[in-house]
């Protein structure tokens, strides 16, 4: 897992946590929002149930008077207040269709009510068809009805928590009922002013409207707040509406059986004056008590809003306060993982590189090498990313004088072989000398062959002692005039080699002159791989070394019968034939395929290992053009045997006084 995603879990699981309750604060607050909007949703439904009870009242009113009058003298005042209920009754519905929150039981009841409000509209024409018999049906289906619309009025003291609010809705439904107590006996004494005589259930209806009126308006007085008890009491006053309660008395005081006189146009008047008083009262309660809830609606809105303001905030604040602190450490981490592998892969092998370089260390310690190798990571602050740069740089420091010192012992150890190669070639040369005097003078036939083969050893002891000076990082001294055709090298490795007898030449073009500064390396290079591949095939197998011009490159290709080798110890040999090794136990032991792979590197040979198709080994090298001169005329030697070089004599094995030379038993392909 990245350092990112970990400081992002740090940072996410304490804001998680705080995102949690933040929203579960949010949810309770807007939980409350929510509530306080469906109150004052539902109060403004319930005024408008309100609002058509009391013209729901006032058409009982006037059905009453309709049905006890002569000659429909009310016909046109019944219509008119009709029309009142009904646009009471669609402006009730259309806020009622705007609460589907609303549960199972207050669905039922708002049901229920349209059922009865539907049952009002048939109510209506039987009542204009004039029939004795509508009175008692109105009386009772208008009083189902309102009783209906009161309780669904009454709905919201249950949705309302605030104390102040419950108190404004239960007076207001005080209020209500009494209105509904003085509608109903307004009803009730017209009804008995119809009839012939005063009967004793009519008193008793007349006294049940007339208690529940008294009833409901103390329980107002009780339980409304202080401001609004006395308001009832100031609008009822006056004499107008006192004599309302001596026309109560007059028909309360009637003896059963006796006709009631009464003036039923003087009693409407005066008891809808007192119920449009307590209907004012009313509207202005709901008022109050919807502003009560507009306001708790407000304030709930607000705490919502601020509370989900509050864990917005907290959770920016704490994304900001992350990012500013997080983003440092990451850019930080970020730069070190950037500045570590520009070190590792640029400014490392960049000064390995240089340390390669001849003089690079020239009159310096390895310590003042690697304190002048460079700035290494830049290191600001005291922080622990700050000690960690300073750490690195101390590897990379530690890193640089180190490999300083491995290249100044291999230094010693190449100084060393050089040493050893120039004593050897001292003694060669000796060696050589008395040798050559010695081969001049004898006349013994089988002597002189003996001094032949004592000269070979000396070649190869010369080849021996080249090598050591390539492993050391020095080449041959001789210097040439004139390049040297490219089968006298391949015949010149064949000579410094112990099986040269073995070694076959086919398809060799005369005409490739190889540059004078590159002779006796290849030399040197053909004679390693010619004596590795006789020395790993059976002695009764030829070694072949075909020779192809292209083009753009010459191919050379040694062909040994061997058994082979390996895939994995092929693979390994031509890693060591590119890549150029450093002096170790390894690449002394293999010191032939060492020095070949140092030559190729030098001269950018291409040399390769590669298996026979039928059985044995394939060395391939390839000459790049700066190495060689083409030939304008081809003349490849097909079966001519090999004689003495004396171009190449010097230095790599001489011509006796006859001129038979080891040399000579290299053959090209095809001869006996």
């Amino acid at each position: 897992m990245r350092i990112t995603q970990k400081i992002g879990i740090l940072v996410a699981v304490p804001l998680c946590a705080v995102s949690g309750f933040g929203a579960l604060a949010l949810v309770t607050s807007t939980s409350g929002a929510i509530e306080t909007g469906h109150l004052y949703t539902l109060m403004h439904a319930g005024a408008a149930a309100g609002d058509l009870v009391c013209e729901l009242q006032d058409e009982r009113t006037q059905v009453a008077l309709y049905l006890t009058s002569q000659a429909g003298a009310d016909a046109a005042a019944l219509t008119a207040q009709i029309g009142k209920t009904q646009a009471a009754a669609a402006a009730y519905r259309d806020r009622v269709r705007s609460m589907p929150w609303l549960g199972a039981e207050s669905r039922a009841l708002l049901t229920r009510i349209e059922g009865e409000l539907q049952a009002i509209d048939r109510l209506r024409d039987l009542v204009r068809g004039g029939s004795p018999q509508a009175l008692s049906a109105a009386d009772f289906q208008y009083h189902i009805v309102i009783a209906d619309l009161l309780t669904f009025h009454d709905a919201a003291q249950k949705s309302s928590a605030a104390s102040g609010e419950q108190d404004l809705l239960r007076a207001t439904a005080s209020l209500s009922q009494a209105r509904e107590s003085l509608s109903e006996e307004e009803a009730d004494v017209l009804r008995i002013a119809g009839a012939p005589v005063q009967t004793a259930s009519a008193a008793q209806d007349l006294l049940v409207g007339r208690t529940g009126y008294t009833g409901a308006m103390e329980t107002f007085a009780a339980i409304a707040p202080p401001q609004w008890r006395g308001v009832p009491d100031q609008v009822l006053g006056g004499a107008e509406l006192a004599h309302a309660g001596e026309l109560e008395d007059a028909v309360a005081h009637t003896p059963i059986g006796t006709k009631v006189h009464l003036d039923p146009k003087a009693w409407t008047g005066t008891v809808d004056a007192r119920l449009d008083r307590l209907d004012g009262v009313r509207k202005d309660l709901d008022l109050a008590t919807l502003a009560m809830i507009a306001q708790d609606r407000t304030r709930q809105r607000e705490l919502a809003g601020g509370e989900a303001a509050a864990v917005a905030g907290t959770v920016l604040l704490a994304v900001l306060v992350s990012l500013r602190l997080g983003r440092p450490i990451i850019k930080g981490l970020r730069g070190l993982r950037d500045g570590a592998n520009s070190l590792a892969f640029e400014g490392l092998p960049a000064a390995v590189q240089e340390l390669r370089g001849s003089g690079s260390l020239t009159a310096q310690t390895a310590e003042e090498f690697a304190d002048q190798a460079g700035a290494g990571l830049p290191v600001t602050g005291d922080d622990e990313i700050a000690a960690v740069a300073r750490a690195f740089n101390a590897v990379r420091h530690e890193a640089i004088r180190t490999a300083a010192e491995q290249v100044l012992l291999r230094a010693g150890v190449g100084a060393a072989f050089v040493a050893l190669a120039r004593r050897g070639e001292r003694l060669t040369g000796a060696l050589t000398l008395e040798l050559d005097r010695a081969e001049r003078d004898e006349q013994d036939p089988d002597r002189l062959a003996r001094l032949f083969v004592l000269d070979h050893l000396a070649a190869r002891m010369t080849r021996n002692n080249e090598s050591l000076l390539v492993m050391g990082g020095e080449g041959t001294v001789r210097i040439r005039d004139e390049g040297v055709p490219l089968v006298d090298v391949i015949r010149a490795a064949s000579g410094r080699i112990e099986r040269y007898s073995r070694v076959d030449l086919v398809n060799v073009d005369l005409g490739v002159i190889i540059m004078p500064t590159v002779v006796d390396h290849l030399v040197h290079l053909c004679a390693e791989l010619l004596d590795n591949a006789t020395a790993f095939s059976p002695p009764d197998t030829r070694v072949v070394v075909d020779v192809t011009v292209l083009a753009d490159r010459i191919i050379v290709q040694i062909t040994d019968r061997g058994i082979g080798m390996t895939a994995v110890r092929r693979s390994q040999l031509n890693a060591r034939l590119t890549t150029p090794t450093h002096l170790d136990a390894a690449s002394v032991q293999a010191m032939g395929l060492t020095v070949v792979g140092q030559l190729a590197y030098w001269y950018g040979i291409a040399v390769e290992l590669r298996p026979h198709p039928q059985n044995g080994t394939i060395a391939e090298l390839v000459l790049p053009p700066a190495l060689y001169r083409a030939p304008a005329v081809s003349e490849p030697v097909m079966s001519t045997p090999m004689a003495a070089i004396e171009s190449l004599a010097s230095g790599m094995g001489r011509a006796g006084a006859d001129g038979a030379r080891p040399n000579q038993g290299v053959r090209a392909a095809g001869t006996a």
